[in-house]
């Protein structure tokens, strides 16, 4: 009996060397060659020989790694990408143990490279703009119940009003997922001088959730002190 089991899935990850040679190991199967390719930001592909080639890449900005595939044969391919909507692929065929088995070393290999800020990625920005939304209604709706507010308006301007509110949200909706992508990516690959900038950019991160999240706390629980 044949097995084959595709995983199809969408985590941030933060491929370092070390997690690399590991994932090689598990998908290199006995009597299968270990195919290394990737797809760079300059739209080309490369081959590697071996882990000890693909790790030697420079990874520059202009030429960074995008997508990388490592494949025994036909029967493991793990399909790593940068930018899809879902960044990893795991195909996997053979006896029903094996399959079951590879596949579970695979996946607990690739979930040590989940970055510490995985759980920010998944913030949706429509869900936020929403909820910040809803609690400026809320907000207004309160004021206007207790007579701390007054609207006045003509009728013929609030519909460019709304107009401008609408192409408002959108304009936001769109610098924050750009924001989102540049500073929290869902998959880096630490090979070369991308390890340098996810070294800065994760100084920057870690400012930013300082300044939002754990400063204003701190204030508030020494203002209540």
């Amino acid at each position: 009996m044949e097995t084959k089991i595709t995983r199809n899935l969408k985590w941030c990850l933060a491929l370092e060397p070390s997690l690399i040679r590991k994932l090689a190991a598990e998908i290199q199967v006995a009597g299968q060659p270990l195919s290394i390719w990737t797809r760079c930001s300059d739209d080309a592909t490369r081959t590697f020989n071996d882990v000890d080639e693909l790790l030697a890449y420079p990874n520059p900005s202009d030429r960074k790694i995008q997508r990388l595939t490592l494949s025994a044969g036909t029967v493991i391919t793990l399909y790593i990408s940068s930018f899809d909507w879902t960044n990893v692929e795991l195909e996997i065929r053979g006896e029903d143990d094996f399959v079951i088995t590879k596949s579970d070393r695979i996946l607990r290999e690739l979930r040590t490279g989940k970055p510490w800020y995985s759980f920010i990625r998944w913030l949706n920005p429509s869900i936020i703009i929403i909820g910040l939304g809803v609690l400026i209604f809320l907000a207004v709706g309160l004021l206007l119940w207790a007579g701390r507010l007054r609207i006045e308006s003509s009728h013929g301007s609030s519909f460019l009003e709304g107009v401008f509110m609408g192409v408002a949200m959108m304009i936001v909706f769109t610098l924050v997922g750009m924001f989102r992508d540049k500073v929290f990516p869902i998959t880096t690959f630490r090979i070369g001088f991308q390890e340098t900038t996810y070294q800065v950019m994760d100084k920057v991160r870690w400012g930013i959730c300082f300044s939002v999240v754990i400063g204003p706390l701190a204030k508030g629980i020494v203002a209540l002190i």
